[in-house]
């Protein structure tokens, strides 16, 4: 749409949608079928996974995981693109990535620990991505840490 900018080196997966005034630093990387609103800055290095979303006249500077949405200034996790993944992924996926998204963001345990608890147990190829991103980025996940009460 009108007055996107794309900086130098980003890479864009295929089906992404990036509404006016949407603004990618240099080296950002999104994944197919991700959606950004307008006006909503992306800082460099920051990546973008498959499915996700990030909500118009947010800042985001940090990695948002695929099948999540952020929104925000600074943006932050809100919870699954539900309304993307049901025009993609069956009804059983989609309730994996729910729980699995309980178990990362919801439940106050570290999220790398919870991360490979989730490989190991799972066969979902979806909930494997969703947790694969998450130890791979280096600039880290944008949600709100809940408190634990050890």
């Amino acid at each position: 749409m009108g007055y996107v900018h794309i900086g130098h080196d980003v890479i864009i997966g295929n089906h992404c949608i990036l509404a006016n005034a949407a603004t990618l630093a240099g080296h950002v990387e999104m994944g197919d079928y991700a959606v950004i609103g307008g006006m909503t800055p992306i800082h460099q290095f920051v990546h973008i996974g498959d499915y996700a979303m990030v909500a118009g006249a947010s800042a985001l500077a940090q990695d948002v995981p695929p099948f999540c949405m952020a929104e925000g200034n600074r943006a932050t996790l809100r919870g699954l693109n539900l309304t993307g993944l049901r025009r993609n992924l069956s009804r059983e996926d989609i309730d994996e990535l729910k729980s699995a998204y309980r178990d990362l963001f919801e439940a106050g345990k570290p999220l790398k620990d919870v991360a490979n608890e989730l490989i190991e147990k799972t066969k979902n190829h979806h909930v494997q991505t969703l947790c694969n991103f998450i130890l791979k980025t280096k600039r880290g996940i944008p949600y709100e840490r809940k408190k634990t009460d050890d």
